[in-house]
């Protein structure tokens, strides 16, 4: 007989904090519920510096309000739906201490390293004399570093690099 508890988890979710998610960490929770995911993990985009990307992750002083919401939903639906705290951390050489300061506020049980190539500010830093050859070999050097920082238990969508140069 096989086992028919779920085992399927979601673990790339953002909430409306990113500003460009909709819904609410228990809407999610309601919606795994019904497709039988024995759980998910809320990873909004990481608070960064004063001018990074400011578009398009919650600013630090969000940063409560966003433990706070994904902890109500783990409440919420306690024994039903596992909900998780996670954070997707947007890396680029340099940012690390940034980011070590950042992990140490909240108990978090799942990061993703991400790098965002289309990002104004990664853009700026990395393509301005790059070719797109070198541009990709930029990318998945830092891709490695991240890997190799130890900080971050998965890394996300590395193929980002094709929405600069599609291939």
């Amino acid at each position: 007989m096989m086992n028919e508890e779920p085992i399927l988890y979601d673990s790339h979710m953002h909430t409306p904090l990113c500003k460009h998610a909709r819904g609410e960490p228990e809407d999610y929770a309601a919606q795994a519920e019904r497709r039988i995911l024995k759980g998910f993990i809320v990873t909004c985009l990481n608070p960064g510096p004063k001018g990074l990307s400011e578009r398009i992750r919650m600013s630090l002083e969000q940063f409560d309000e966003y433990v706070a919401m994904v902890a109500r939903a783990r409440e919420a639906y306690a024994g039903r739906v596992d909900v998780r705290l996670g954070l997707e951390c947007d890396y680029a050489p340099g940012m690390e201490d940034w980011l070590e300061k950042l992990l140490r506020k909240a108990e978090f049980h799942h990061l993703l390293g991400s790098i965002h190539p289309h990002a104004g500010y990664y853009k700026k830093a990395y393509l301005q004399h790059n070719s797109g050859v070198e541009f990709f070999r930029t990318y998945f050097d830092h891709l490695a570093m991240a890997a190799e920082s130890g900080m971050f238990d998965t890394l996300s969508h590395p193929d980002l690099v094709n929405n600069v140069f599609p291939v």
